[in-house]
């Protein structure tokens, strides 16, 4: 394996356990370019950034009071204006209740919601709660959801994102990734991004914070999605080790090979 001598002096390495490496009976999940990897974990990172700061927006401004019998969130996009469309009632019969609008670089607009969801929004809906009770495996207590259009066909990709309140921990391991049809009624395809629920630390030895982190994935010889994701979401590279022996390098919502194991 050829890495630059720095890297290795700035990683923080972290092995899956033993027990769950031996898993190889598990199907192969859905493969994706290199291209569309990146594009969809800058996708991820977009809309879980609208969802954050839309959330934070809504409970500034509106009375807890109002705010009970929500139910989840989605997120659309309508002439180049992203939304964040507030829900209240149930995952079968969802309601609008409130929208958070952002337009470019102004603050994000509050406003009580009107009218009903169109069909495509009732089905992000199902398709989301239909994805959130597929999760065989958990590894937190809290998941956030991402939903997006399918890059081949007409359906969803959702994803069941492990999610932590500690920010000096990157739970790396535990999320799920969904193709669901255009109805949100069926998964077509399940995959486990991970074959643990390993989690990375932030803090370094002897303080400060690593200038990398470094893991295995035996899920694919691609990293996944996820990797482009939370090295967006935490500024930091993330070195990939997959079972064919290369090592790839995520920084930001690039990937590049940096080493291999000749």
């Amino acid at each position: 394996m050829k890495l630059p001598v720095s890297a290795f002096a700035v990683m923080v390495l972290a092995v899956a356990s033993p027990t769950l490496a031996q898993q190889s009976d598990a199907p192969p999940i859905r493969d994706f370019d290199v291209e569309t990897i990146e594009r969809l974990g800058r996708d991820i990172y977009e809309q879980d950034r609208f969802a954050w700061v839309g959330t934070d927006a809504l409970l500034a401004e509106i009375p807890q009071g109002r705010l009970a019998g929500t139910i989840g969130w989605i997120v659309v996009e309508r002439d180049g204006v992203d939304i964040v469309r507030f829900a209240r009632g149930s995952a079968s019969r969802p309601e609008p209740s409130f929208d958070v609008t952002f337009r470019g670089d102004a603050e994000p607009v509050v406003t009580a919601a009107s009218g009903d969801f169109s069909e495509d929004e009732l089905a992000m809906f199902r398709a989301v709660d239909l994805g959130r009770r597929a999760i065989t495996q958990p590894c937190s207590d809290r998941y956030n959801s991402i939903i997006l259009p399918d890059v081949d066909g007409d359906g969803w990709l959702v994803w069941m994102l492990a999610a932590t309140t500690d920010a000096n921990r990157i739970p790396v391991g535990g999320h799920y990734r969904f193709t669901i049809s255009a109805d949100g009624r069926t998964i077509e395809q399940a995959d486990r991004l991970s074959r643990s629920c390993l989690v990375l630390s932030l803090q370094a030895q002897g303080g400060g914070q690593p200038e990398a982190l470094m893991t295995t994935q035996l899920v694919d010889d691609l990293p996944v999605e996820t990797f482009v994701f939370l090295s967006l979401s935490h500024q930091i590279p993330f070195y990939v080790a997959p079972p064919d022996g290369r090592v790839w390098v995520v920084e930001g919502d690039r990937m590049q090979i940096v080493g291999s194991g000749d």
